[in-house]
């Protein structure tokens, strides 16, 4: 069971040598087998909760990149 996940991401280049962005990306829990039990209904709360995932700003030159925050990792 996969949980919804919902993602912006944005990116505007500045100039000839500067590109800018970012990526805000949040992971909403669905219901699961474990919390769920036939002819009983749901034991969990109806709240929903948001949980980060991704949240990360980079920078783009002609001398290299930076990326700061949370995102994809090095082995990805």
């Amino acid at each position: 069971v996969s949980d919804t996940r919902l993602n912006f991401t944005g990116e505007g280049k500045f100039n000839d040598n500067l590109t800018m962005g970012g990526t805000i990306e949040v992971e909403i829990p669905s219901e699961n087998t474990r919390t769920t039990t036939v002819g009983n209904g749901s034991t969990t709360s109806s709240a929903v909760s948001l949980t980060e995932r991704k949240m990360e700003i980079y920078a783009k030159t002609k001398y290299g990149n930076l990326w700061v925050g949370q995102g994809e990792t090095a082995s990805h």
